[in-house]
């Protein structure tokens, strides 16, 4: 793909800029379907022929995730250098939000139950936009006031669907 594809930064008009933001989140959002499609598909298969503990085959489906978002990111024509800091960016802050959802559990007795599941997943919806600040076609400030808004709006269907604060 030509750098001018999908830049952000070469847009002028105020109308085609929200625009592209929209889009850009209307795609993740069908990018993070696909991957939590891909998910349970990997878990069903690997559950029909191999008898595996649970946390095994949802490392075994992280990893297998992590790979197709490589190999998609190799697809919108990212260097193989660019891909490999990008996914291993995504690990990290999925790490982090692993750690967060575990200390606010074990601290605060935040009880998730099937929230903390959207919290993991929540970040995907964050995988395009990313994508597309590691390859220089959106600024950085658009991507931290789209990953904030993103995951304010994570948690918060968290705590009001699922979670419920008590001791």
């Amino acid at each position: 793909m030509k750098n001018e594809t999908l830049n952000y930064n070469l847009l002028n008009s105020k109308t085609d800029k929200f625009l592209y933001i929209i889009l850009m989140n209307i795609s993740s959002m069908f990018f993070t379907i696909i991957i939590i499609w891909l998910y349970f598909f990997i878990g069903d298969n690997i559950l029909y022929y191999f008898k595996l503990d649970s946390t095994i085959e949802a490392y075994i489906n992280i990893i297998i995730i992590i790979i197709c978002i490589f190999i998609f990111m190799l697809f919108l024509g990212l260097t193989l250098l660019k891909s490999f800091i990008g996914v291993l960016g995504y690990i990290i802050v999925l790490l982090i939000l692993w750690l967060s959802i575990w200390l606010l559990d074990k601290y605060f007795n935040i009880d998730f139950q099937f929230g903390a599941f959207l919290i993991l997943f929540g970040f995907l919806v964050m995988i395009l936009p990313y994508i597309l600040l590691i390859s220089c076609r959106i600024n950085f400030t658009l991507f931290i006031w789209n990953f904030i808004i993103i995951n304010i709006l994570t948690f918060g269907i968290n705590i009001l669907g699922y979670g419920g604060f008590g001791k």
